[in-house]
């Protein structure tokens, strides 16, 4: 039996834009890197990167949504290698109220623009 998820996960558009430091707690080693946002949630976000972060590796998550930044704090729970590419799926640790209303606001009113049409 499939497992339901505690949040509905949306797509990327284009008022969501993310990018990931990882780090460690016992080293420095702080390096940026290029993402795509697959999909996000309250609870955490699918991204497509060039490289592989480890399970259980936390990793600052900034996310922009609209004209407001947040920056979250997400664990590595899963990763697939494709050809060229890695998925990742990250479960949100520190989650803002702010960053939450947001982007349940940015999805209804795309939605709303989607029923409209």
């Amino acid at each position: 039996m499939k497992k339901e998820r505690a949040y509905k996960r949306y797509k990327s558009t284009d008022e969501i834009q993310t990018n990931i430091e990882k780090f460690q707690t016992d080293v420095i080693d702080i390096q940026p890197m290029a993402i795509s946002l697959v999909d996000i949630s309250e609870g955490g976000l699918c991204v497509d990167m060039k490289n592989s972060i480890p399970i259980g590796q936390h990793v600052n998550v900034d996310v922009k949504i609209g004209n407001q930044g947040f920056n979250l704090i997400a664990r590595v729970v899963w990763n697939k290698n494709f050809d060229d590419y890695y998925k990742v799926g990250l479960e949100l640790v520190y989650v803002d109220e702010l960053f939450v209303f947001k982007l349940k606001s940015i999805v209804n009113q795309k939605n709303s623009m989607e029923n409209n049409n």
